[in-house]
């Protein structure tokens, strides 16, 4: 499950790569997702993506604040 919205195409191609920042524990942090499977539906053209989480920032949990 995740997010769906609507991006223009620019030249006819689907961004191969796309960045999200998100707070997290009250820092910024930039996660980046990759184009995976591509199809029409509807005469729509619909890609997902797939979180990239090498080239994301890292996110650690507080020790202290993990449960076991």
């Amino acid at each position: 499950m995740g997010t769906a919205e609507r991006r223009y195409l620019v030249g006819g191609k689907v961004d191969e790569r796309i960045g999200a920042v998100a707070a997290v524990e009250g820092l910024e942090s930039l996660f980046w997702y990759v184009a995976g499977e591509e199809r029409t539906l509807n005469g729509e053209r619909h890609v997902s993506y797939h979180f990239d989480a090498p080239d994301s920032d890292p996110v650690e949990a507080d020790k202290d604040e993990e449960s076991l």
